[in-house]
């Protein structure tokens, strides 16, 4: 992540058909070595597990099997799509996913369009981003590991906004790569402690489910994200696009900032 995009924009700036070229041929050595490199692993069939006392299976079986009839399927409650709790939260965080996501589409076109900056410079973007995240994540993670959720998130979200909307001033390298650096800090914050507070908030063997809506959300933002940013780039311009940008991030700030303030009516846990 720190190294690829520096590259792909020096490669950018001697010819984009190189470019691609490249990218194909690195991906193809990619499989090659999982196909014939890397140490695979069989497949185990159900017939062929082992037990070391049948006796224990037996119990387990005669303990679980009952629940197991009883349970509803698992399309049937989808317990995360009606929890206020998870919906509420996935609320809060789509607005500020969505100015994420500027980066892989509008940011680079207000690079090179607007600031007249080279396509090379994008990488460095990329680079400075993840540098940062490889040096400061686990200790800035650890060192705020006290915090509570609505504190981190509060704080994750506000730096989006500030971070993001801050290149409607930026005017150079030394603006952009100050702006990256707040952003950055924020998904430092944001991203980790939003997929705890995911799996902290999930009843207990729904984990994977409330997990995989909130993955979903990343989804729903990586695709409405860029469409609108572009949209408004083109028809508004930076000014506007960044200042959208700075709003949306506030409006996640916003509910953020709410989470574990009141109690859920339904179940009387903090929301």
């Amino acid at each position: 992540m720190s190294v690829g995009p520096a590259i792909g924009g020096f490669l950018a700036l001697y010819s984009f058909r190189f470019l691609f070229f490249a990218d194909g041929v690195t991906s193809i050595l990619a499989g090659l070595v999982l196909m014939f490199a890397w140490p695979g692993t069989r497949r185990t069939k159900a017939s062929e597990l082992e037990w070391d006392d049948p006796e224990d299976l037996g119990r387990e079986i005669e303990a679980e099997g009952p629940a197991l009839l009883a349970a509803p399927h698992p399309a049937a409650d989808l317990r995360a799509f009606r929890s206020r709790r998870m919906l509420y939260f996935l609320a809060a965080l789509i607005p500020a996913q969505l100015v994420f996501f500027q980066l892989t589409s509008t940011l680079p076109l207000f690079l090179v369009r607007y600031l007249r900056l080279p396509e090379s410079f994008y990488g460095t973007v990329f680079t400075l981003n993840t540098l940062m995240i490889v040096a400061l994540e686990v200790p800035l993670n650890s060192a705020m590991a006290h915090w509570s959720h609505r504190r981190t998130l509060t704080l994750g979200a506000l730096l989006y906004a500030i971070g993001f909307g801050s290149f409607a001033l930026a005017k150079g390298p030394s603006g952009i790569f100050a702006a990256v650096a707040v952003w950055t800090f924020g998904e430092i914050i944001l991203i980790p402690s939003s997929a705890a507070y995911a799996a902290e908030i999930a009843p207990a063997g729904r984990r994977g489910e409330y997990m995989g809506l909130y993955t979903m959300s990343f989804s729903l933002g990586f695709s409405l994200g860029p469409w609108l940013g572009a949209t408004l780039l083109e028809s508004r311009g930076p000014q506007v696009l960044w200042g959208a940008a700075f709003v949306s991030g506030c409006v996640s700030t916003l509910l953020m900032s709410q989470i574990g303030a009141k109690p859920n009516r339904a179940s009387g846990n903090p929301r």
